[in-house]
């Protein structure tokens, strides 16, 4: 018997939820491995960056738990600044407006004024383009245009549409919950910093802890897209490294030859 986690994070909660159970820890942890997904490169072409506009893109069919919200209020507020419009900035957006509900917010959901809100955003401000969904083919084609990913997600177990934009050569900012930081780490994209619990998640346990965690996001995402704005030879570096990081980290064939050593060693 073998037990693989798809990520240290994983492996972790694991090992917490084991320390329950002192005796059967005992036998199950010599048999636990790490092992994450396999993801093939799909673009490997250089990321250009252009003087004037950056592209950048957000795909998530749960809207609101992948941190939708917080991309349209950080890009609404920088093009009500004055700080960026649709001569500097394109954001593609994609995901179902109607899933409002974010299994991290618990009992404390948002009302239906802030939905109203991020969908008037969406509509007011031009930089926007946004759809319900798309094909798979035109993501991909999508994530070989963008020049920065968005997932700053509230709530994840993995992040894998963060390896495909990292396949296609397309840095992402991510938040720090569960894998994220170990498949987007500093050199290959960038990292809204959020304090986590113990199962490396957010904890709302409050109202006011959901608002405090909101303005913390935007704030870093905010800052985020400046600093990329001002330097745009870190979008080049980024790229280069994430593309590596897949090639070594997520090669298919390395895959399959750690995931039969572990096949050999459970026999």
């Amino acid at each position: 018997m073998a037990i693989v986690a798809m990520s240290e994070a994983a492996r972790q909660i694991q090992l917490k939820l084991l320390e329950a159970f002192p005796d059967e820890a005992a036998a199950i942890i010599p048999k636990m491995h790490k092992l994450h997904p396999p993801q093939p490169v799909l673009y490997d072409g250089p990321r250009d960056t252009p003087d004037k506009k950056l592209i950048f893109t957000f795909v998530g069919n749960e809207f609101y738990r992948k941190g939708g919200a917080e991309v349209v209020l950080a890009f609404s507020e920088l093009a009500e600044e004055g700080l960026i419009n649709a001569d500097t900035v394109e954001v593609n957006i994609t995901g179902d407006l109607n899933n409002r509900y974010n299994i991290a917010h618990g009992k404390y959901q948002d009302e239906a004024a802030f939905y109203s809100k991020i969908e008037q955003s969406l509509t007011r401000y031009n930089i926007f383009t946004h759809a319900t969904s798309r094909p798979n083919s035109e993501l991909i084609a999508l994530f070989k245009r963008a020049h920065v990913g968005l997932l700053p997600s509230w709530q994840d177990t993995y992040g894998f549409s963060v390896l495909e934009m990292q396949a296609c050569g397309c840095p992402v900012i991510t938040t720090n919950v569960r894998a994220l930081p170990e498949i987007n780490p500093d050199a290959a994209g960038w990292t809204l910093a959020c304090p986590l619990n113990a199962m490396f998640e957010l904890t709302v346990a409050s109202v006011g802890d959901k608002i405090a965690l909101r303005r913390l996001m935007v704030a870093q995402l905010k800052a985020q897209v400046l600093a990329i704005l001002a330097d745009r030879a870190s979008v080049l570096s980024r790229s280069q490294n994430a593309l590596r990081r897949i090639e070594t980290h997520h090669n298919p064939a390395r895959f399959k030859e750690s995931l039969d050593a572990i096949y050999a060693l459970a026999r």
